[in-house]
């Protein structure tokens, strides 16, 4: 395993949370977190490296 690593705080919002305006509406597109990262790094040599998530990314929750 490399040593970097790629941080990212997912949270409730319009896909997953409450539906503003009042219509007290939870989860109405879906009820699950995710995340699908496409990252692409470019070298200073020009070279150009397209790494995705899958299934060898790990995830953990964020300690409080």
């Amino acid at each position: 395993m490399g040593k970097n690593a790629v941080g990212v705080e997912l949270a409730n919002g319009w896909y997953r949370g409450n539906l503003p305006g009042g219509v007290n509406r939870r989860n109405v597109y879906g009820d699950r977190l995710a995340l699908l990262l496409q990252l692409e790094v470019m070298y200073k040599d020009g070279r150009k490296e397209i790494v995705g998530t899958d299934q060898g990314w790990r995830a953990a929750r964020a300690r409080s």
